[in-house]
């Protein structure tokens, strides 16, 4: 099973979903080196930052922080929904996983505005994500079931190339 923060797109990155001050801002404080951290984000789209402080340990700090693909948002940071939301892409080698998110040495940012539009940035890939790891279910039957009998079709990966492409869920 690929780990969440090491499932990358076409592009060989890890999207990884943070939020900012509305300049851009993060955290102000000591870093994992013991040096003062101001860190403040670019808010344009393919401009490159990098952690002050990388430690590549699977502690808090030391890192660009943030939650792969949007999956456990929320966990280690409350969400502030009128911030600045970005998505950055990194490469796996650069990503380690702490507690429910993740941290990163570098990456480029590749998208900047509101927390529902960074979810539907990386809705593609959590999608696949989550498909690529539905194998077994709670009923018994094959595919990707729930309890309810519901089974998504087709028993191939959806082609995203072309956005959703996803049949309706049947009865059995």
């Amino acid at each position: 099973m690929t780990e969440r923060h090491q499932w990358i797109n076409r592009d060989g990155e890890v999207l990884i979903v943070k939020f900012v001050g509305r300049d851009g801002s993060s955290y102000s404080g000591p870093g994992r080196n013991g040096k003062q951290i101001d860190l403040k984000w670019p808010l344009e789209v393919g401009a490159s930052v990098e952690a002050p402080d990388w430690v590549p340990d699977g502690e808090c700090g030391g890192g660009l922080h943030g939650w792969p693909w949007g999956f456990g948002l929320g966990d280690g940071k409350d969400p502030d929904w009128t911030s600045k939301w970005l998505v950055f892409g990194a490469v796996p080698g650069d990503v380690v996983a702490i507690e429910g998110k993740c941290k990163a040495r570098k990456g480029i940012i590749r998208h900047v505005g509101t927390w529902d539009s960074a979810l539907a940035f990386v809705l593609e890939g959590q999608m696949a994500w989550i498909y690529a790891h539905a194998e077994g279910t709670a009923t018994g039957f094959h595919g990707a079931s729930s309890a309810t009998g519901l089974q998504v079709l087709p028993k191939k990966a959806p082609d995203f190339s072309r956005g959703m492409n996803w049949d309706r869920p049947q009865r059995n």
